[in-house]
């Protein structure tokens, strides 16, 4: 007969999570996007169980698990993996910017040097679907002075992303754009990517679980518990990519001197959050 009333319980909250579902699709327009998400209590046999549910229009269905309240208790860990792989490609991102009075003679001075950077750019084979104009624009430049700002110019910039599938020209192509633009060139910055990181990101995503899993056996056998399945794990990643090479177009050119540029290697990061059952 107990075991009749449970299911019977059981049946009564599910059909309530199906009939509040329902009513959240047609009434709850803002959450049209994000979803809704609900819990409700039963108590059975003195204990209480937990049934969360969702439910979104976009996806046009209901989910939903059932979890003990001693969850809250369980054994929380954090885990992290690392994969160290070599950039493949590069970014660069670099331009023009020319100051002048008159805003005619800064534009043709700045579209003068940018021809001149973006044909050197090409020579270095790198293909027209691999340049990208991201950024053209003309400023007034003003000098603050205690009677008020004073218009002393224009400045005209024009900012060019170029990506470099063969990482020996990154030399070549920052050297060969500094003497063309000359004292008008800009290099924002230097970025070495990996082309397709998902392989990496599996493997680190793998060790980080594995380490979660660990952690959480180490704290179960300390305490003298056995641990349970786990009801709840988050990930979050990270590819540190970035090399900062801004600010050294004009000390190369100054000195005749080539810029010395290494890819280095790239880790992939992954952390997650997990939380254990007590059993």
């Amino acid at each position: 007969m107990r075991m009749e009333n449970r299911i019977f319980k059981l049946l009564i909250i599910l059909t309530s999570v199906v009939l509040i579902s329902a009513c959240s699709q047609t009434t709850d327009v803002a959450d049209q996007n994000t979803g809704v998400g609900n819990s409700a209590a039963l108590s059975v046999d003195g204990g209480t169980s937990v049934v969360e549910y969702s439910a979104s229009p976009s996806t046009r269905g209901i989910s939903f698990g059932s979890y003990s309240e001693n969850a809250a208790n369980g054994i929380w860990v954090s885990g992290s993996g690392a994969v160290t792989v070599e950039p493949d490609i590069a970014v660069i991102r670099l331009g023009v910017e020319v100051i002048d009075t008159k805003v005619s003679t800064a534009k043709s001075k700045a579209s003068n040097s940018s021809n001149k950077v973006l044909r050197v750019v090409k020579n270095n084979g790198i293909a027209d679907k691999d340049i990208q104009t991201s950024r053209l624009s003309i400023q007034p430049r003003y000098e603050y002075k205690p009677a008020g700002r004073e218009l002393i110019g224009y400045a005209v910039s024009w900012d060019l992303v170029i990506t470099v599938l063969d990482l020996e020209k990154v030399e070549s192509i920052i050297d060969d754009s500094i003497t063309a633009g000359g004292e008008f060139i800009t290099i924002s910055s230097i970025n070495f990517e990996l082309k397709d990181a998902k392989q990496a990101k599996s493997e680190a995503r793998a060790i980080a679980v594995k380490e979660a899993i660990d952690h959480a056996q180490e704290i179960a056998d300390a305490a003298g518990v056995n641990l349970g399945k786990p009801f709840f794990i988050s990930e979050s990643s990270s590819s540190p990519v970035y090399s900062d090479y801004s600010g050294m177009a004009m000390a190369s050119m100054e000195r005749s001197l080539s810029i010395p540029i290494e890819s280095g290697s790239l880790d992939i990061l992954v952390s997650v959050q997990a939380r254990f059952l007590i059993d």
